[in-house]
């Protein structure tokens, strides 16, 4: 390769889904490419040709994945918020092989499919509702949501800027049986403040107000809860709090006391037992809870505990 070839290279990237271990996809336009994983050349097959689709319900895509059974979720209609727990979408669940619509839900802050694709968890007004495809129903599993009060399943400020991986604290059992879900509760937690403009013929700012906690003051507290799949069609708002059960976390973590501690990782080893990264304050310390299924319910045992120590800058 010369200079002049090196200096003509550009490099470009897509983002996509793979749908299994062979095929990745991913949204050109309005048309979804398909490119498989032992492919010699660049060229990519249609892999669905979402035009009509988007044309007729007339959707701006602003997301989009792939469920089982050639079930796509399309995210539209996109309003901007004043933060990112504010922005809302209507979402399309679309089964591409008749190109008809199958679901809608507006006004939809994130969305997560279970591994098993058989339901999509929705977080909306701050709680989460789960939509069964099988059924073709909506259940609400969580009643107490509030804006800057109460967060179910989502994260607030100082998690999605400074803590998760992930701003959805939905988490599906692989077997899609079992739902653990973050709560964060803002009581006692001081507000930041700041000047916005909603609109562009304001002349003076709208003060806008968040919980987020300075250095210091009053950490949101992080609970997790288990909830069973077959149970969500019998949540209502006067008995969800029956049917769910809260992973208490280790001794070595509650002993944070008043400083409290973040969540800063969920995953599932296996169906059974799912593993929590927690963190204290200062964030030198993580505990890795692991808590097993027993009847149903979260049982926690402590993992492993790493420390990170501060180098000394004078030796």
């Amino acid at each position: 390769m010369t200079w002049a070839d090196f200096k003509s290279v550009r490099t470009s990237s897509i983002s996509g889904q793979w749908l299994n271990k062979e095929r990745y996809v991913f949204l050109d336009g309005t048309v979804f490419k398909n490119y498989e994983k032992d492919q010699t050349n660049s060229d990519c097959s249609t892999f669905f040709d979402a035009s009509n689709i988007i044309a007729v319900h007339d959707i701006s895509v602003s997301d989009w994945s792939y469920g089982t059974n050639d079930m796509l979720l399309l995210a539209g209609n996109y309003e901007k918020g004043y933060t990112h727990y504010m922005n809302t979408f209507t979402y399309y669940l679309f089964k591409t092989a008749t190109e008809s619509l199958v679901f809608q839900l507006d006004k939809v802050q994130k969305a997560k499919w279970s591994p098993d694709g058989k339901r999509i968890a929705f977080i909306k007004d701050f709680d989460i509702h789960i939509y069964d495809i099988n059924t073709n129903s909506l259940h609400q599993i969580t009643f107490d949501g509030k804006e800057n009060a109460i967060f179910n399943g989502i994260t607030d400020w100082l998690h999605a800027v400074e803590i998760t991986d992930d701003d959805c604290l939905v988490f599906f059992s692989p077997d899609g049986q079992s739902i653990a879900y973050g709560q964060l509760d803002q009581a006692g937690v001081s507000n930041f403040e700041y000047q916005r403009y909603i609109n562009q013929q304001d002349i003076y700012p709208t003060m806008q107000s968040l919980p987020y906690p300075k250095p210091g003051t009053k950490l949101p507290k992080i609970t997790v809860f288990h909830v069973d799949v077959n149970v969500i069609s019998d949540l209502t708002e006067t008995n969800f709090k029956n049917y769910r059960s809260e992973a208490v976390p280790s001794e070595e973590v509650q002993s944070w006391g008043s400083e409290g501690y973040y969540l800063n990782m969920a995953r599932w080893v296996d169906s059974e037992q799912i593993e929590l990264q927690f963190k204290n304050r200062i964030e030198n310390i993580a505990v890795y809870d692991s808590a097993v299924l027993g009847n149903k319910r979260l049982f926690y045992f402590i993992f492993f505990e790493i420390e990170f120590f501060e180098e000394n800058m004078n030796t």
